[in-house]
């Protein structure tokens, strides 16, 4: 997955209420067969094959259906825009801009399908830095962040940058336990190989802070969405930063 510039593409997406008929179809074809079956082991051999055949034959037709026309696309509309304006020029990652649109298009979308969508927010630092000379820049972790980013995501998936430390995966269908599940999973992966080396060779590396929020029906802004998720991030910092500094005090550092 490659995100050098945030071009979208407009994918078709499902009639309202062409995604729950096909969930439907897909649960009754199960349920049918099931009841053919057990008519058949009950004598009704004939009957139950009848029954268990039509059963089989809705569930075929509902998983193409669902398969041609999937689930509502993550953008459900004409293109959003792109252009110089909607990039992060280091991290080539979508900018600010382009995430507040992006993210008022998913919430409408899930407004009006009830999708399952999440996102997850990552505030990254360079983690115990001391500068070497005055004057001299701390260097910047937002290409490595970007790269791990876009490593975990998922194709379906958006990366990108809110400002200088915080960055965001909107994540397509998505439960709070698989969101909760990448999210941590990337945290830690973030700060396991230094994205950067001193002059003398020390490894630089970052510290990240994660927190995900699945969208709800209570949320209907960008700023809602990007504040559940936030607030989850806060919440779990001290936690973060209690078992950082268990683990330096263990090692004696």
């Amino acid at each position: 997955m490659t995100h050098s510039s945030p071009e979208l593409h407009h994918v078709k997406a499902l009639e309202p209420g062409g995604d729950s008929a096909a969930r439907w179809g897909l649960f009754a074809g199960v349920a049918g067969v099931g009841v053919g079956m057990g008519m058949a082991l009950t004598g009704a051999v004939v009957p139950g094959s009848c029954v268990a055949g039509a059963a089989l034959l809705l569930f075929i037709a509902a998983l193409l259906i669902r398969r041609k026309y999937g689930p509502p696309a993550l953008v459900d509309g004409p293109p959003l825009p792109t252009g110089p304006d909607y990039v992060d020029a280091e991290s080539r990652l979508p900018n600010t801009r382009y995430l507040t649109e992006l993210l008022n298009r998913e919430i409408a979308r899930s407004v009006r399908y009830g999708d399952r969508s999440a996102i997850a927010l990552f505030d990254v630092r360079p983690a115990g830095y001391q500068k070497p000379a005055e004057g001299e820049d701390t260097p910047s972790p937002s290409q490595y962040v970007a790269k791990c980013l876009l490593d975990s995501a998922r194709s379906s998936d958006i990366v990108g940058r809110l400002d200088e430390t915080h960055f965001i995966v909107v994540l397509s269908e998505s439960d709070a336990e698989g969101a909760d599940t990448f999210t941590e999973r990337t945290r830690t992966k973030l700060g396991t190989v230094p994205f950067a080396r001193t002059a003398n060779g020390t490894g630089i590396y970052v510290r990240a802070w994660a927190g995900a929020a699945r969208w709800e029906p209570s949320i209907t802004t960008t700023s809602e969405y990007l504040q559940a998720a936030n607030d989850v991030l806060e919440r779990t910092r001290t936690g973060y930063e209690s078992e950082q500094s268990w683990y330096r005090g263990e090692r004696g550092d």
